[in-house]
């Protein structure tokens, strides 16, 4: 997936039923591709209106939040048995053709959590630190942005139950 393609308009699919955390990240995360690729994702809450050809999406659920997510699992594209029932975790698949012909990455969480760190996890991916925000990190700007199958991953749960920042 080419998230600067000429092509194709990338969209990031938040559903209407998704946690309203995972909603703010997603806008946050649709700013660090604009940080590096100077193109900002628009944010969509379904796909009506899109087409194959020139739209690839970015899907961003939780389990138990998401009916695409649902739809993923149940036609065998997506396995979350590596989430379900664990404390914020999340997963991360590339796919080819899905959600009616569409180029997707899946990015879906065992909990909100779990949803926002795999969000986090792709403005990593792709060049943005979290000092971006505290020290002023400027992303190196980059002309092809290419998200590869070395982005597919399940996460580990945390060693400690609640993580946080704290100065």
């Amino acid at each position: 997936m080419e998230l600067t393609s000429k092509v194709k308009n990338t969209v990031f699919l938040v559903e209407d039923s998704a946690y309203e955390g995972v909603k703010r990240i997603a806008d946050k995360v649709t700013l660090d591709v604009e940080k590096v690729t100077g193109k900002r994702p628009q944010c969509v809450t379904s796909l009506e209106g899109l087409q194959p050809e020139n739209t690839q999406v970015v899907l961003c659920a939780t389990m138990g939040k998401s009916d695409m997510l649902d739809a993923l699992k149940a036609e065998g594209l997506v396995d979350v048995d590596g989430v379900t029932g664990k404390w914020e975790v999340y997963g991360i698949r590339l796919l080819n053709s899905a959600l009616g012909g569409f180029e997707v990455l899946v990015i879906f969480g065992s909990d909100k959590r779990g949803t926002i760190y795999g969000m986090f996890s792709l403005s990593e991916y792709i060049g943005v630190s979290s000092l971006c925000y505290w020290g002023d990190v400027e992303p190196v700007k980059k002309d092809e942005l290419v998200i590869g199958k070395d982005i597919e991953i399940i996460s580990k749960e945390p060693s400690v139950k609640y993580r946080g920042f704290f100065i």
